[in-house]
């Protein structure tokens, strides 16, 4: 067992919040018994075999849970990424309410489609797909903070130099808003405007 994975085990007797930094790793054996919840920000979760090779295996938003029935074929820990600042809740799995699975895995089941789309079509539809994805659909205008390039790259199957020329117009078409806190600018914070549909698009709708 990794030292990752003993620290979270020790939260079901103790603490049970971990906060993780923005981009911070968290590794976790397939075999885990009880379950991770996102209580705040967004993970991306990989699957990591023997040799040490990854493989993308979902996006895990707030409010929806980590656990062994993610486990994939053949792989030997799964690697946690926080694409934010993220806060996890560690949970004992038989005492979880039933409608809490079945929110979590529908709501993954229903994302699927849409990571298979965030590597096809034009750099701006993936890296939009995926900022909507974290920011949610609800609502325009919506306060976001931005993953690495790296993370953002390698989930839509974009070079870095892509990702970073695709947020660049985004922040000059006014996409991308930097948030300010007393009039200073917060690091990676940002307001996500999507973009508007067209006229044909419109009508398309309408039909």
């Amino acid at each position: 067992m990794s030292r990752a994975t003993a620290s979270l085990r020790s939260l079901s007797t103790g603490q049970r919040l971990l906060q993780c930094a923005h981009s911070a790793e968290i590794w976790l054996d397939t075999e885990m018994q009880d379950m991770l919840c996102v209580k705040k920000g967004a993970v991306r979760v990989d699957c990591a075999g023997a040799g040490g090779d990854r493989h993308f295996v979902t996006l895990v938003l707030e409010g929806e849970i980590i656990g062994p029935w993610l486990k994939p074929e053949g792989a030997a820990c799964y690697v946690m990424t926080a694409l934010t600042m993220t806060v996890l809740e560690w949970r004992t799995l038989d005492n979880e309410p039933t409608d809490v699975f079945a929110h979590s895995l529908s709501a993954m089941a229903r994302r699927a489609a849409r990571l298979s789309a965030l590597v096809r079509g034009t750099a701006a539809d993936r890296v939009m797909g995926l900022l909507t994805l974290l920011a949610g659909d609800c609502r325009d205008a919506a306060p976001i903070d931005l993953p690495t390039r790296k993370n953002i790259a390698e989930i839509t199957a974009l070079t870095i130099e892509t990702v970073s020329r695709t947020i660049t117009r985004f922040r000059k078409d006014g996409l991308l808003r930097p948030r300010r806190s007393r009039s200073a600018r917060v690091n990676g914070a940002f307001t996500l405007h999507r973009p508007q549909p067209t006229a044909d698009e419109h009508l398309g709708m309408a039909a």
